[in-house]
């Protein structure tokens, strides 16, 4: 064929990270090409006369360079009452993970214990870049948000129920988790002490000091 043709894209390659890398054909001869296909990631351009073997090579390429950063946070989220029409809620849900910006626009969320792995644990691959393990569990969706947040905290509210994404630090962690088990020693505590009446004497000395120690919400706002 005359030199000089221009590429024609026939597919295109969707890698696992969300990145996609489009293949063209190459209907020009070229030294030890006949016809041939071809990939350009950035500066790297890829050529073979096979398409599936060029598909194998760049993906092995984006695999070897892959580099995703990913953001310590910790998510709260409300626990909702079963209840129909009540506005507040029973408890909370907290959880400390990361989120990266995936290439496809969408956010991806790995499990804590997922980050930072050695060689062999958890069935990660002497061979296996961290940067494929970490891609590899984690998961694509997360919140509908096209991108992890540049300013924190950020709420979302679905049904009634609000769910917040904190900057990461190990004090609020703790803390958060703490009070997670104190929501839930309160509620032990409160079923053993509805069952007599030294019980509901307690609750009722209980009950007048939290309302001088936990003021209602509008009157913190008003403070404010």
């Amino acid at each position: 064929m005359a030199r000089g043709k221009k590429e024609q894209k026939i597919d295109t390659l969707r890698h696992r990270s969300g990145l996609t890398v489009d293949i063209f054909f190459n209907p020009n001869t070229d030294g030890e090409y006949a016809l041939s296909f071809t990939a350009k990631i950035g500066d790297q351009r890829f050529r073979n006369a096979n398409a599936a073997q060029l598909k194998q090579e760049v993906y092995a390429y984006i695999e070897a360079n892959l580099v995703m950063t990913w953001h310590p946070v910790i998510v709260v989220s409300e626990v909702a009452p079963f209840s129909p029409g009540r506005a507040s809620f029973v408890g909370i849900e907290v959880h400390r993970v990361y989120l990266t910006n995936g290439a496809d626009g969408r956010i991806r969320q790995l499990d804590w214990d997922d980050y930072d792995v050695a060689d062999d644990a958890f069935g990660r691959r002497p061979d296996e870049s961290i940067h494929s393990y970490r891609l590899s569990h984690s998961q694509q969706h997360w919140m509908g948000l096209g991108k992890v947040p540049d300013d924190l905290p950020y709420k979302t509210k679905s049904s009634d129920k609000e769910t917040r994404i904190l900057p990461y630090s190990e004090e609020l962690y703790t803390g958060l988790v703490e009070i997670d088990a104190g929501i839930d020693r309160l509620k032990a505590r409160l079923r053993t002490l509805l069952t007599n009446e030294q019980g509901w004497t307690k609750i009722a000395s209980i009950g007048a000091q939290l309302c001088k120690l936990l003021p209602a919400p509008e009157e913190v706002a008003n403070e404010s």
